[in-house]
């Protein structure tokens, strides 16, 4: 087995794990790269020998373009589910910094994997400015069904639903925008989307002001959707808002300071 091939595999399969399972489209994909490369049975099973002795090492070769061509390969493997999770995405992003890529690359890389584009982003876009318009005149269960339509597409959603967390705008006819934007916090958590952290995290993060009753459904529900999308139980309470808070400021930030848009 050529060396350069066995490397390319190798770090293939350990993204595929890197969520901790793997999928029979992920095995799949591993089976088409493996046959491409002519690896052999004997070969396969020597090489899973060493995954299973060091499951996090990765090994970009030096060339760029050759390094950009496993790194392509690598978020397909990501991707070959449907979605990217939030283990999967920290481990791509760990690989995109030495390539000289940011963050704005590696969604690019993950929407071509996924099969969106700016087309799709641009109408969820439309249907949450639209929202704006009628969210006064729907029913609770109505204006949640509303933003989870948006969160259905999936990666693509997490821009337009940050611009909406993050938007000082007042749907038209309410009093605030506080109920549309915990509805747009509980769908960033469910979607799981690490790109979210850093500005859930600034909600929940405001200090004892005025506001810090009115906005507390908020900030529970920030917090809770932190801990859905780390894997930590953070309630959507104050208890959950306090450890949500001691998690950002101990390890969060280090980890997830980082703007998406």
């Amino acid at each position: 087995m050529d060396e350069k091939d066995k490397t390319t595999l190798r770090n293939v399969i350990v993204v595929a794990l890197a969520d901790g399972k793997l999928t029979d489209d992920e095995k799949r994909q591993i089976e088409d790269l493996r046959t491409k490369l002519g690896v052999g049975g004997d070969e396969f099973a020597q090489l899973c020998e060493e995954f299973r002795a060091d499951p996090k090492r990765i090994v970009l070769p030096r060339e760029a373009g050759e390094a950009a061509e496993v790194t392509r390969l690598m978020v397909e493997m990501a991707a070959a589910d449907g979605q990217v999770s939030a283990a999967e995405r920290r481990l791509l992003e760990r690989l995109v910094d030495p390539l000289g890529l940011d963050a704005h690359h590696l969604d690019a890389m993950i929407d071509e994997a996924l099969g969106h584009s700016d087309a799709d982003r641009d109408r969820i876009e439309a249907d949450l400015d639209a929202l704006y318009g009628t969210f006064a005149s729907l029913d609770a269960e109505a204006r949640r069904a509303k933003v989870r339509a948006a969160a259905e597409a999936g990666p693509p959603a997490v821009v337009p639903l940050l611009k909406v967390l993050e938007s000082y705008r007042t749907p038209d006819g309410a009093a605030d925008a506080l109920e549309l934007k915990t509805l747009v916090a509980e769908a960033l958590g469910d979607l799981g989307d690490a790109r979210a952290i850093y500005y859930l995290a600034q909600h929940v993060s405001i200090g004892d002001t005025d506001d810090e009753v009115s906005n507390a459904a908020l900030r529970f529900a920030c917090a809770e959707a932190i801990g859905k999308i780390v894997d930590r139980p953070f309630g959507p309470d104050q208890d959950g808002m306090t450890a949500a808070r001691q998690w950002w400021l101990s390890d969060g930030a280090a980890t997830h300071n980082r703007l998406a848009m």
